[in-house]
């Protein structure tokens, strides 16, 4: 489990899982454990069906961070510069979805987690089931101001 993940704490049999996932086993330091909460670095192994999987990636991912918006990844970049002022790239189509953009430059099976900057805009995998991106976060980068020379 990843640091900062939204079940960081949380008892192990106390998690709201999908429905027909359930929490068989936590290892912990290299061995089978009872633990009272998760933490980080903590292996949780999980019996669920196959449909869930996306969701169990977020629960397990590291929870957004509080200037993360999440965005659905058919949004299209062109909405992205229109509301966050994303700078769309000369090869790219304005009508490309967000998704689709993060697959191509990830050059692989996106994993939650993974990362693209583009300007001062940060687009991250938040939910991904085979191969496919479902939900995409966006972080903006502070505007530098421009000092003066008074």
């Amino acid at each position: 489990m990843l640091p900062a993940a939204r079940v960081e704490g949380q008892p192990p049999d106390e998690l709201e899982l999908p429905a027909g996932a359930r929490v068989v086993e936590v290892v912990r330091g290299g061995r089978a454990a009872s633990v009272q909460q998760l933490r980080a670095g903590d292996v949780v192994a999980i019996i669920a069906p196959d449909e869930t999987i996306a969701d169990l990636e977020e629960m397990f991912a590291p929870a957004p961070a509080a200037q993360e918006f999440s965005l659905d990844a058919s949004t299209t970049l062109g909405d992205l510069r229109d509301y966050y002022g994303l700078q769309v790239p000369d090869d790219t189509a304005a009508g490309q979805s967000v998704g689709a953009f993060l697959r191509a430059r990830l050059r692989g099976r996106p994993a939650v987690g993974d990362s693209v900057q583009a300007g001062r805009v940060c687009l991250s995998v938040r939910q991904a089931s085979g191969g496919q991106i479902r939900r995409v976060g966006l972080r903006l980068a502070p505007r530098v101001e421009a000092k003066g020379t008074d």
